[in-house]
Parts: structure tokens; sequence; C-alpha cells
């Protein structure tokens, strides 16, 4: 059959999402979800480790606990692990987040019970030594100054500074002056108190049982601890706010409000209304005021959805003297969509954006882990991944004025440019 490559090949809409839900265990205490592809020879396994920042008293404790323990264990070096690690055909990531540390495996099929060795060689037997802990205190240093001299960084910093609160974990906003008061002390004290608090884990890819069996046995010898976490609900500092920076050319814009949980009647419709407007690269906020008027180099809008606080915002980076009609020109996209709802073409875009995006997503086993990681974590149900597509389906140009102007629109809303 000779292929004729004058024709598109035919699509059609999707209107049904099949997917296969993970398995749910509880292995040696632990929550754990499973997702099983004999694609290739890999194991992926995720410990989520914690509550992040949550249960930071000082400031910065999670990040270095999580620093410290790639620094040596009282047989190996950093050296020595880096190589161990290798010759199994391993690698690991352990990655601090706002909310927990996450600790990634990626292993090859037949040495995963030897890679989870290595882990628990990391996890129970790393040495906090001084030397170390000064090494890294220095770099984490260089690392927010240079931050805190670009505007886009300081933006985000202060931002979430606004939104949650100078005191809340948050909103705390982590200065070279508190690296500089942190003791290693503290870290350990953490480490010890708050590390291994509520795991979780996620096991995917071409495992077996006498995988499984092994991870059970490694979660059981983990120090794990359950202890409550007051996660305190955010004190926003709603208005206009005004910083000055150091830099002589650029500047950012952040504006945002009170968003919705995932559990929520409006998530699904205000998170499509965030896309159309400024989340992807075909939406209004790109095309309007980035390629048709040119005055920002960067902008885009997101949904952050962290603890029981949910937030929206909208990001630009632009030269200063873009910066009052890029704002004018924002408020005025808003007032458009809240007063006219977007033309069948363009919610048909965004509509088969987020369908494609959703398939790509699905369609290899890290992409599956990663969608089911998030109910997971969430506590949501499992069909909250194939009910988003039915509201993607269903929804309505009006719904998306709607949603601009319940919440976009609103008078409690978070105004900040850094000049």
């Amino acid at each position: 059959m000779i292929l004729d490559r004058t024709r598109p090949p035919e699509s059609h809409l999707l209107e049904k999402l099949t997917v296969e839900f993970p398995d749910e265990l509880n292995l040696s205490g632990v929550p754990t979800i499973t997702v099983l592809d004999d694609t290739n020879p890999i194991v992926f396994l995720e410990l989520t480790l914690g509550n992040g920042k949550y249960d930071e008293i000082v400031g910065g404790e999670s990040y270095f606990a999580s620093k410290m323990l790639s620094e040596g264990t009282r047989y190996k070096s950093s050296e020595e692990i880096s190589e161990a690690f290798q010759n199994e055909g391993s690698f690991y990531e352990i990655t601090p987040t706002l909310e927990y540390v996450s600790v990634r495996i990626y292993s090859l099929r037949k040495n995963f019970q030897k890679t989870l060795s290595l882990v628990e060689e990391l996890l129970t037997k790393s040495v906090f030594k001084e030397e170390a802990f000064g090494r890294i205190k220095a770099i984490r240093t260089n690392q927010l100054k240079n931050r805190l001299a670009q505007p886009s960084q300081l933006a985000t910093l202060k931002f979430n500074e606004l939104c949650f609160g100078q005191d809340h974990p948050i909103g705390k906003i982590i200065t070279p002056d508190v690296v500089s008061d942190i003791q290693l002390h503290e870290v350990e004290t953490f480490f010890s108190n708050y590390f291994f608090n509520n795991a979780k884990a996620i096991l995917s890819g071409d495992f077996n049982q006498s995988d499984l069996r092994s991870l059970e046995s490694f979660l059981g010898r983990m120090p794990l601890i359950i202890r409550g976490t007051d996660k305190t609900p955010a004190k926003s500092d709603f208005g206009h706010h005004e910083l000055s920076s150091e830099d002589g050319t650029q500047a950012s814009i952040r504006i945002g409000g009170r968003g919705v949980g995932f559990s929520h009647q409006d998530y699904y419709p205000l998170r499509i209304t965030n896309t159309l407007f400024g989340g992807y690269f075909g939406s209004r906020l790109m095309k309007n005021i980035r390629e048709d008027l040119g005055l920002t180099y960067g902008i885009h809008s997101g949904l952050l959805n962290v603890g029981s606080d949910n937030f929206w915002m909208i990001n630009a980076e632009l030269n200063k003297e873009n910066l009052e009609k890029a704002r004018i020109e924002i408020t005025k996209e808003l007032e458009i969509l809240a007063s006219s709802p977007p033309g069948p073409k363009e919610l048909a875009k965004v509509q088969n954006y987020i369908r494609g995006k959703m398939m790509m997503d699905m369609s290899s086993i890290y992409g599956r882990t990663n969608a089911f990681k998030s109910v997971f974590l969430k506590e949501l149900n499992w069909e909250f991944i194939t009910e988003y597509l039915d509201t993607i389906n269903d929804i309505k140009p009006g719904t998306i004025s709607e949603m601009v102007s319940k919440y976009f629109m609103s008078s409690d809303r978070i105004t900040l440019v850094i000049r």
C-alpha cells in the first residue's frame, strides 16, 4: 500500500479515556501504588518523605538534610556512592519540594534489589559532617544571592510571601542570613524527628513479586514515623505591591488570587480557563501580549495548589520600558475574556490541546505514573483523571467567562511589580 502524503490521517474526537488504574498496597505500613509495564526492563521507585517546609522550624532544614544524604555514609564517600549506583546501571535523585522530599530511583530490572540496598545505605547510614555541611551552605548562599538579584526569581519568592504570609512555611523567604545561621545539629534534629514522616511509595515499570517483597522488607527497615503536621492556612496580603531591583533593564509582574482545591466543582473549569488564557503556547497571553504586541519575552498563567491553599497566578518577564503597558494589556485581556466568551474555534483548539496532552501523558509508563502520583498524594479518587476529560468535552464558552469573572477578576487580588 502506497502512503498518500497529500491527505492528512483520519482523526476522531477523544470522547472516553480508558485507564488501567494502579494497584494500591500497604507495604510495611507505607501506602504504596504500583504500575506494571514490561515494555522496557527498567524499574522506577519514588519515595515521598516528610512534609517538606511545613515541618521546618528555622527554615531550610529539609533542603540541607536532603543534600547531606549524598555526602557520604559510614562505609562510602560521596564519590564511591555515585560509582556504586553506576556499577548497577542505576541512578538516584533526592529532591526537596514544598510539601515533601522526593527520593527517586531508576534501576535496571535485574539490579533493582541491589539498588535498594544502596538506597537503604544512603537513607539510614549517612554521616552528616561539618566540612560537607559548610560546603553546601556556601553553595546555597551563592545560589540565593544570585536568585535575589534576578527580578524573576525575587518576584517568585516575594509573591509566595504575599500569598501565604511571611511567617508561613511556604511564604517565608530563605535568605543568605538564614542559611548562615542554620546549624548542623538543627538539620540532624530535623532529620531524626521529621524526615521519615508520612512516607508513601510509588513503584512502576518491569518489576515482579520478588521485587515487591524486597521493597516491603526495605520499607520495614526504614525509621518511619507517623506524625501529624499542622498545615497552617495562608494569610494573604492582597493589594498592589512594588519592589525595586538592582537589575537595570529587566522587570517582573506577578498577579494572582485565590483559586480552588482539586475536589471543588469549579476546579476542572478553572483549569481549562487557565489553559486558554495563559497556560500553553497558543494562549491569549502568549499570542496577544508576547507575539502580537511584543511586550514580554515570557508570560503565562498557572494554578498553585499547596497544602490546603490554592491560588491562580499570572507571571510576566519583560523590559522595564514595557512594564506599564504590559500591565494594562493583561488587565484588558482579563476584562475581554470576562465579558466576551471565546469563540468555538478558539475553545476547540484548547480542548484538542488538552486532550492531546492527556493522551501523550498516558502513552508512556512515566507519564502515567506521574499522573497517578498527583492523584495518590492528594488522596483523590482515581476517577479524577477520567472525569477531567468529561469536563473538557462538555465545557461551554460561557463557563470560561464565568470562571474569569469569579476568580481572575476578584477584588481579592495580589499585584506585585519588580522594577
